[in-house]
């Protein structure tokens, strides 16, 4: 079963991304809890040696924690949202930046789908979900920096960032979750009235 986005631009949004009207990128931003799953210190530390090269590059997550994990991000000079209602985000999702997915495992993570939806460029640390993905992936933090500030220089030209996004979506979309879903529960039909053989 495809997960599919959870929010989409407003229907009053003149192209299915708030983010692609040529704005200058000078954000990045990791949607998700303050937890060692999404791995905020890793976050951190990609945001440290970007603005090594780039001190005017603005680094934001979009969710909560608890207040210690809030007060470390804050003190290296991380904006945290703090959890937000729908309006907020999506008001969040339509300003222009660089979604940076940071987690170190899990499935297949709804925000980068969200991100998608609004024509974020995406770079992505490399777990198993992302395999076989177009997606932008890193590993290290140096070379999550360099691809960073690839994307950043380019401004809201289309890229391979952007590219990967667009891409998700043919697949992980509300009609190919339909389809996933009927042939699923067309097979346990199928299977469920087939005749029972006795045993002796």
């Amino acid at each position: 079963m495809p997960n599919v986005p959870t929010i989409f631009p407003p229907a009053t949004d003149a192209t299915a991304s708030g983010c692609r009207n040529n704005h200058p990128l000078t954000e990045v931003a990791m949607i998700g809890r303050l937890s060692a799953q999404k791995d905020p210190d890793y976050f951190a530390q990609v945001a440290s040696l970007v603005r090594t090269v780039n001190p005017q590059v603005r680094f934001t997550w979009i969710g909560g924690g608890d207040d210690a994990r809030v007060a470390q991000m804050e003190s290296q000079g991380i904006r945290v949202t703090g959890w937000l209602d729908e309006a907020a985000l999506i008001g969040e999702l339509q300003r222009p930046w660089v979604y940076f997915h940071s987690a170190r495992y899990e499935g297949f993570p709804l925000s980068v789908l969200d991100a998608a939806a609004f024509g974020h460029p995406i770079v992505a640390r490399r777990i198993p979900a992302f395999e076989g993905t177009d997606l932008v992936q890193v590993d290290q933090p140096l070379q999550a920096m360099g691809e960073l500030l690839t994307v950043l220089a380019g401004g809201s030209t289309p890229s391979a960032a952007t590219r990967g996004g667009d891409h998700l979506l043919i697949t992980m979309n509300s009609e190919r979750q339909r389809e996933s879903l009927g042939a699923l529960y067309g097979e346990y039909s199928t299977h469920a009235q087939a005749p029972q053989r006795e045993v002796s």
